[in-house]
């Protein structure tokens, strides 16, 4: 097995998936928290990967899936993740590969003979400028119409070329290896299938070269592209196989909103999906409510609301605002406020509140220290869209929050009723710990003596609307009344700070507030 590691598995990436598999048996929850998806998509990818056959449904318990990994899901944990090459290099190996099989054909002391090269895979059917994780082939290889006497004599003639450690079935098998092996041995990204893969994955095909045994010359080349047939009972067989036969159908209907809603407290996000999962698989509101510590009239409200939202993809931007307006979607029900402070070092806290819009009465309010778990609180039919941008903020610092160096950092930003998803323009990370050096200078130059040896001194950037240059405590707080360094006193500082900002998203400097602080120790303020 040859896979790339810039492949996709079901859609998912290999390195992905083997986390999820190095766990031999595992449940739903388990890979939505994994995998990092909607728990719908979750499920639905788990479907696909059995019905692939890299993992098998192992039944529901306390309404709850549970699947194990196959041999071929094991066979995928101890493949090296390879490089990906560019497909026009894959059509000059697979020229290789036909043209040496046309020279073993004409060779008259071989026994065998190969009938088919068949292309399949990304080389075949991937664009001129796409890459290919390797050459994916099936040989079908057949015995010379030849007398049986002369047949024997030339494979038992093959056969003392074998490797001295082959047992007696290996060297039966041995000439036909031979020719697999040579021909493999054109280049390491040469991947040889049996032809059952070819009807397991239905997959388009291209004969690159046949012959014909009974005439011994080979067939004028065919370039068109074939599906592979399945058997009439293959999907009931595949079915059985992966054990999806026997998982009952989702529930379909979802409950209705109630009228009256009592609050919640400190509801785990993980058990808010789980509900969502059991939901579907049968459980009763009782049983839901009792997992998740909430009344049913709430479990009633998550579901709905949950139903009406639908799974949205997370996309990067290095713009806060930019990545979690995706989130937003179609809510027009709130005003939502978000704050992301970084402490330090995996140390972060997320807080995200929603509001009616009237902006005053908060209706549901979800928290999270960074290595804890998402906790909402508030009314039931606020926490899919709140939990929902809690985890995408989570999902940003993970990417952006090595970016910060030793600075600390707060980024916040509001989100109107109106508002929805805004363009992504910022792709990669941006590293704001470029400005940790500039502004550790600008610090050193302003205090050159231990004037106040008793504290130590800040620095505080805000790159909003306005760039804003401020002295503070090591706690951010101001230490006099005027504390706004002026401008003309951080030339180069604002030059730093400007190149960072002017790769930000427009809408990132208009609605969305970063703040930076830098501070020296009293030790180190003195030259």
């Amino acid at each position: 097995m040859r896979i790339s590691a810039k492949d996709t598995i079901c859609g998912l990436r290999p390195a992905k998936l083997k986390e999820l598999l190095a766990k031999d048996d595992f449940t739903t929850p388990y890979a939505f928290k994994k995998l990092e998806l909607d728990v719908r998509e979750t499920s639905q990818t788990l479907i696909d990967l059995c019905e692939a056959g890299w993992i098998r449904f192992a039944g529901t318990w306390d309404y709850i899936d549970h699947w194990t990994v196959t041999e071929k899901g094991h066979r995928l944990l101890a493949t090296r993740l390879g490089a990906r090459f560019p497909r026009e290099e894959g059509r000059r190996i697979v020229q290789e590969v036909v043209k040496l099989a046309g020279a073993i054909n004409r060779e008259p002391e071989r026994s065998r003979r190969i009938k088919e090269i068949r292309l399949f895979g990304s080389v075949l059917t991937g664009s001129d400028d796409e890459t290919a994780g390797d050459v994916d082939l099936v040989v079908l290889v057949e015995r010379r119409l030849l007398p049986k006497e002369i047949l024997g004599q030339l494979e038992q003639a093959e056969r003392q070329s074998a490797p001295a450690h082959f047992d007696h079935v290996d060297q039966i098998h041995w000439p036909r290896t031979q020719i697999l092996r040579q021909l493999k041995s054109i280049s390491r990204k040469i991947s040889l299938h049996g032809n059952d893969d070819l009807t397991t994955l239905n997959a388009p095909y291209q004969t690159v070269y046949a012959f014909d045994v009974e005439k011994e010359s080979e067939v004028p080349f065919d370039p068109a592209i074939k599906q592979a047939a399945k058997g009439s009972d293959f999907a009931e067989a595949a079915m059985h196989q992966s054990g999806l036969a026997s998982r009952a159908a989702d529930r379909v209907e979802v409950p209705e909103m109630p009228d009256r809603l009592p609050k919640e407290r400190h509801i785990q996000q993980q058990n808010l999906q789980k509900a969502w999962h059991m939901w579907q698989r049968g459980a009763p509101l009782e049983a839901i409510a009792e997992m998740a510590d909430m009344s049913k009239a709430s479990v009633c409200s998550y579901l709905a609301s949950f139903h009406r939202q639908g799974p949205v993809p997370f996309v990067f931007d290095a713009s806060f605002r930019a990545t979690l307006s995706q989130a937003l979607g179609g809510q027009r029900n709130y005003w939502i406020g978000v704050n992301l402070t970084i402490f330090g070092a995996n140390q972060a806290m997320i807080e995200v509140l929603a509001k009616l819009p009237d902006n005053r009465t908060i209706v549901g309010e979800a928290r999270l220290y960074v290595g804890l778990k998402i906790g909402c609180s508030g009314y039931s039919h606020t926490f899919p869209i709140i939990g929902l941008i809690a985890d995408y903020a989570l999902r940003w610092y993970k990417q952006m929050g090595s970016r910060f160096g030793d600075l600390r950092a707060k980024v916040s930003t509001v989100f109107a009723p109106t508002d929805g998803p805004e363009p992504l323009v910022a792709p990669r990370p941006l590293e704001f710990a470029d400005l940790e050096r500039p502004m550790d200078e600008f610090l050193r130059e302003r205090f050159p003596v231990a004037v106040d040896t008793g504290s130590r001194r800040a620095l505080q950037v805000t790159l909003a609307e306005r760039i804003r240059f401020q002295e503070t405590d090591a706690f951010g707080k101001p230490r006099r009344k005027f504390t706004h360094v002026p401008i003309k006193q951080a030339r180069g500082l604002e030059a730093a700070v400007r190149a960072i900002s002017a790769k930000r998203s427009p809408s990132a400097c208009r609605d969305e507030s970063l703040t930076l602080w830098h501070t020296i120790e009293p030790a180190c303020q003195a030259v």
